[in-house]
């Protein structure tokens, strides 16, 4: 019983560090602490009734991306004879779903004893005071409440000092005592079996894991363990790839390319070039869907350039022909960032004290920006004036401009140290004054108005 429980302690490796002296044991389920259930296990299953029963969108993800597969061809101009073709059952449109990557995946959950869920309520009812003391006595008295030791941790980081030391050796011990509640295969992500382990951050009894973990991250980032915060990362984000309850996406990038290793540069372009790794997707009260994969975000998309440019000076030393191919590819990604996000870069280098008023024969920042100042102020009136048309489209749009300059925001004031070196500010500028010269040219041709930009920017080009 209890002493094989304690040897099986000593030797088992814990993925987030070995218990303190003097902790004990938490108590199990049947103890009148936590455990965990498996909620469905697809393989166990018979035919779909396994992914009938996972959350959405998993349950109808190889529908959900047939349905957006259609959606992009139809914006990029699919042909009659597609279409055609597609109603006839012909076509891409009538093509065999493809499988589910998560048909054989587990949903798993922690589970809260009777025990448990009594002490849980008393330390609710405790918090409604707001006194510490009356926490931390609670804390010492029930040490194994993650909920109640999260909370005073928190309490230790915001008095700083010694108290973040304490805060930091209490949120190793929640995440302890969770760990222990886990099943073989759920830490670290995946099992000898290769299988998915999924989780739901909307039950009551996940909040703390997803929480525990969250805060790891922020920590081991201000500490400059980048390294351990990306693998924490990577972690919860397997949790749920296809929903991000934590938001994990708006930082992996940075995570990946402040670590500075060429693997991590591959793993952001390999992301951001998949439709089916990660991607977020959404579905409003009224039940329609929307999917945002990596390549819509801001963030990821001028990610994946630096991510690039950075394998091709590393391949320049080797494979010259693989270096150039890289390198184009480098370039490209970046003006297709600065044609689709226009305002991330005058913020980029503004956060980064880039003098952009003076002129040199090495850059022309005076002649480049205002196209992209225009840019930006130009697609926040082109969203206002199309969504005149129905009040709930104005709303969405202006919804989804909103998050977008959040993000944005988000990205500047993490990633900008990483766009401040000499080399890559004039990678951007030279990236930046194409993107210029051939919209002030195509808008010349067009017979637009503005040609002092166009002689200009293509000169700086």
């Amino acid at each position: 019983g209890g002493g094989g429980g304690g040897r099986r302690t000593l030797a088992r490796k814990f993925a987030f560090g070995r218990p303190g002296e003097g902790w004990g044991r938490p108590p199990s389920y049947v103890g009148g602490g936590i455990g965990m259930d498996a909620v469905v296990d697809c393989a166990k299953e018979e035919g779909d009734g396994g992914l009938a029963k996972l959350p959405w969108p998993y349950s109808e993800l190889s529908e959900l991306e047939v349905r957006f597969a259609e959606t992009r061809r139809g914006e990029d101009g699919e042909s009659d004879e597609e279409k055609a073709a597609g109603e006839e059952g012909e076509g891409p449109a009538a093509e065999k779903l493809p499988p589910n990557p998560y048909s054989r995946s587990i949903l798993l959950t922690f589970a809260h004893a009777d025990t448990y869920r009594s002490d849980l309520t008393s330390y609710r009812t405790l918090t409604d005071s707001g006194d510490v003391n009356s926490l931390a006595l609670f804390v010492a008295d029930r040490p194994y409440v993650v909920e109640a030791v999260l909370q005073l941790s928190s309490v230790f980081f915001h008095t700083g000092g010694q108290g973040r030391e304490n805060g930091m050796e209490l949120l190793r011990r929640a995440l302890w005592v969770m760990e222990c509640a886990c099943v073989g295969g759920f830490v670290p992500a995946g099992g000898a079996d290769g299988r998915m382990r999924l989780m739901d951050e909307g039950r009551e009894e996940n909040k703390a894991w997803f929480s525990a973990l969250f805060r790891l991250m922020k920590c081991a980032s201000i500490q400059g363990c980048v390294g351990t915060s990306l693998a924490v990362a990577r972690y919860v984000l397997s949790l749920d790839p296809l929903r991000d309850p934590m938001g994990i996406l708006l930082t992996l990038d940075y995570f990946a390319l402040a670590t500075n290793r060429g693997a991590c540069d591959r793993l952001v372009v390999d992301l951001a070039e998949s439709d089916t790794a990660a991607a977020i997707y959404h579905r409003d009260k009224d039940g329609r869907a929307c999917r945002c994969g990596l390549g819509d975000m801001p963030n990821w998309a001028y990610a994946r350039a630096l991510a690039l440019r950075r394998l091709a000076n590393a391949a320049e030393d080797g494979d010259e022909d693989a270096g150039d191919d890289l390198t184009a590819r480098s370039d490209e990604a970046l003006r297709s960032a600065l044609r689709r996000f226009p305002s991330v870069l005058p913020l980029l280098l503004d956060k980064n004290s880039v003098d952009v008023r003076s002129r040199s024969f090495r850059s022309d920042w005076p002649s480049v920006l205002p196209h992209f100042e225009r840019a930006a102020a130009t697609t926040i009136t082109n969203d206002i004036g199309k969504a005149e048309e129905s009040r709930e489209e104005a709303a969405r749009k202006v919804a989804t401009r909103a998050a977008g300059e959040h993000i944005v925001r988000i990205f500047v004031e993490r990633s900008h140290k990483l766009w401040g070196a000499d080399d890559v500010v004039q990678w951007m500028y030279g990236c930046s004054a194409a993107v210029a010269g051939a919209a002030a040219t195509s808008a010349v041709a067009a017979g637009g108005e503005d040609k002092g930009e166009g002689d200009s920017a293509a000169a700086a080009a």
